[in-house]
């Protein structure tokens, strides 16, 4: 029996988010003390990869979760009694053509409860900014978080990040695992993802006792020739020492110890790889401390045990290569390739071709993990459209295409003959409608179009710009590239400006249509407009911004200037025993508006078309009558 040490002593735990904000935004809370786990990932295709014809995949969403604490204190914290948060964490890496959406749930092992209060409430962040959100506690115990819309599904963009915390309190000693579940819709494989992390809650007060915990799996095993056999162990404990590691093929009998290791006070983890094991044996073991100056062992965990794996030397192979449709028309042609064992890897392909026939680099999906069933996706092309060529594909031997232990293909196979086929060359440009975009929008809007060509649609771009009301423009954003079956995109806005997108349909020829463009108007909030007479300030959670200017005195006004603009919007609550309020520019009223109704309605917009426009002028709202209850002003802007 050989025994290795292959990694360090690791004094405090690595946060995962670290990690992620060498990929992404981190997030908002990275400045706590977290002790965080592995990441698990999902993978999507990229979507500009497959819109341009050399799909590829990527890692789409990175997960991981934790929970606030320092077990490398002199104090070590958690402990038992004290409240402290967890969180769940969601960064988007890939950029899928259908976006990417998760439902993350957490589940709380026993000795855990949740504690929301007034002083821990629940906490929701995207990137920086903080989400109202509430926490739900679910039929089976675990917790799921709510938007301010009733929503559970959380949207997350590429490059930003979701965290969602959760503050727990702790009944009694805690040695087990915090696991979420992500469900996610991506378009793609839509898978769950389910990261988690080794939780540890020590008692309270006084010297702490060592704790021996494990990960689970405690051993990694990996297939190769020779295949890995990896076990981990983490010990907190309050004074220096020495570990060990103790193997046997009896329970409870162990006929190798490991030469001592010393380690600090604090939280360690240790790890160790095995070597010289009989394959199909099962393995035993522990991990031991011993404080300094001790003769005997101070605290050893439970015992664990693996089965050990024996060396892997079969080579994999073909079974089968299908084309997936025959006559081909391209751009591409498409291949089933089904092996003997999950592989991974680069195909080298062979193609028979005529000399109107071009054949581009094959590439294979998946790209990334192990498979026995791939699609090998070779562009084709013909140099004279409508004349018939063949295609047939084969897969040879490389070193490139391996089996999990490492093992590298043992034949090939081939698919046989395939027609490619060109149709005449595509003039037609596809047509596009814009409709949707709302003429005022109080928050992200939401452009909408259709679309269609006879030839297939290839993708949709969009461009933005702003206006303000200053008749400054900002220029045309770069393009977001959007997949052929999306139908509907968000658009940003800002208080006081109006946001225009230009849409452009692409059809799978080149053909594009020329842009159509809509524009859509905010206002500015009530507390930045410049104010005359007597105004309070009022909150409610149904207000544009969540502000309101109230006015009980006739003749009070707000006011803004604008220099060029084709109506005037007005923001303001109608309720019972509202007042009256007048729409002027440059001192002439223009419109005359009731606010009373018999019931409250937030938010109501009334939009003043002003004939001719207007350049360089003063709009202003001014209080015509108070009624019983005054008036709430919410917003003011310009339409272009």
């Amino acid at each position: 029996m050989k025994w290795t040490w292959i990694a360090r002593i690791v004094t405090s735990f690595a946060t995962a988010a670290a990690l992620l904000c060498g990929v992404l935004a981190g997030p908002a809370s990275a400045a706590t003390t977290w002790i965080d786990g592995s990441f698990d990932e999902s993978y999507v295709i990229n979507c500009p990869s497959m819109i341009f014809g050399n799909s590829y995949t990527e890692v789409g969403l990175m997960s991981y979760v934790g929970y606030q604490g320092d077990l490398s204190s002199a104090t070590p914290s958690p402990t038992v009694g004290q409240t402290f948060y967890t969180h769940v964490v969601v960064g988007a890496a890939g950029n899928s053509c259908s976006g990417q959406y998760v439902q993350p749930t957490l589940a709380l092992p026993p000795g855990l409860v949740a504690n929301i209060t007034g002083s821990t409430p629940t906490k929701c962040y995207f990137q920086s900014g903080l989400l109202p959100c509430t926490a739900v506690l679910a039929p089976n115990g675990s917790y799921y978080w709510k938007d301010s819309t009733g929503s559970t599904i959380w949207g997350v963009a590429t490059g930003k990040t979701l965290e969602f915390l959760l503050p727990v309190r702790a009944t009694t000693k805690v040695v087990s695992r915090l696991q979420a579940s992500i469900a996610v819709a991506d378009g793609n494989s839509n898978p769950t993802l389910v990261p988690s992390v080794g939780v540890l809650v020590l008692p309270s007060g006084g010297t702490q006792a060592p704790v021996i915990y494990y990960p689970s799996p405690s051993t990694a095993i990996t297939p190769g020739n020779p295949p890995s056999h990896i076990s981990y162990a983490n010990v907190t404990n309050s004074t220096t020492g020495n570990v060990f590691f103790d193997i046997g093929t009896s329970p409870a009998s162990y006929s190798y110890r490991s030469p001592a290791y010393g380690v600090n006070a604090g939280s360690n983890q240790i790890q160790t790889a095995w070597s010289g094991l009989t394959g199909g044996q099962i393995y035993y073991w522990r991990f031991c401390f011993r404080a300094t100056g001790a003769s005997v062992d101070t605290a050893c965990g439970t015992e664990q045990h693996f089965t050990a794996l024996a060396a892997d030397s079969v080579r994999p192979t073909v079974v089968s290569i299908t084309p997936l449709a025959n006559p081909v028309h391209g751009p591409n042609a498409a291949f089933k390739i089904v092996f003997s064992e999950p592989v991974t890897g680069v195909m080298n392909s062979l193609v028979g071709s005529s000399s109107n026939l071009t054949v581009g680099t094959a590439t294979l999906s998946p790209s990334s993990g192990y498979s026995s069933v791939f699609t090998l996706t070779v562009p084709v092309g013909l140099t004279s459209p409508g004349i018939s060529s063949t295609l047939s594909e084969s897969v040879l031997q490389t070193t490139l295409v391996t089996d999990v232990a490492g093992n590298t293909l043992a034949n090939s196979a081939s698919s046989g003959n395939v027609s490619v086929v060109r149709p005449t060359a595509d003039t037609v440009h596809p047509s596009i409608v814009s409709a949707s975009l709302p003429a005022v929008s109080l928050g992200a809007a939401s452009q909408a179009w259709t679309a269609s060509d006879a030839g297939g649609l290839g993708y949709f771009s969009m461009k933005t710009l702003t206006k303000t009301a200053a008749g400054v423009s900002s220029a045309w954003s770069s393009a977001k590239i959007y997949g052929p079956t999306l139908r509907k995109a968000t658009v940003a806005v800002t208080a006081g400006r109006t946001t225009c997108d230009s849409v452009t349909a692409v059809d799978s020829s080149g053909n594009r249509t020329t842009a159509t463009t809509r524009c859509t108007a905010t206002p500015f909030d009530d507390r930045s407009l410049h104010r005359v007479g007597t105004w309070t300030n009022v909150t409610s959670t149904s207000a544009f911004n969540r502000t309101l200017s109230k006015s009980v005195a006739v003749g009070a006004s707000v006011t803004i200037t604008a220099a060029t603009g084709h109506s005037v919007i007005v923001v303001a609550n109608r309720a019972v025993g509202a007042g009256v309020i007048q729409v002027l520019v440059n001192g002439v009223v223009k419109s005359t508006w009731n606010l009373a109704a018999s019931t409250s309605l937030p938010k109501q917009i009334l939009q003043v078309p002003i004939t001719g426009g207007f350049s360089h002028a003063t709009i202003s709202v001014r209080v015509k009558s108070k009624g019983s209850t005054g008036v709430l002003i919410d917003g003011l802007g310009i339409g272009a």
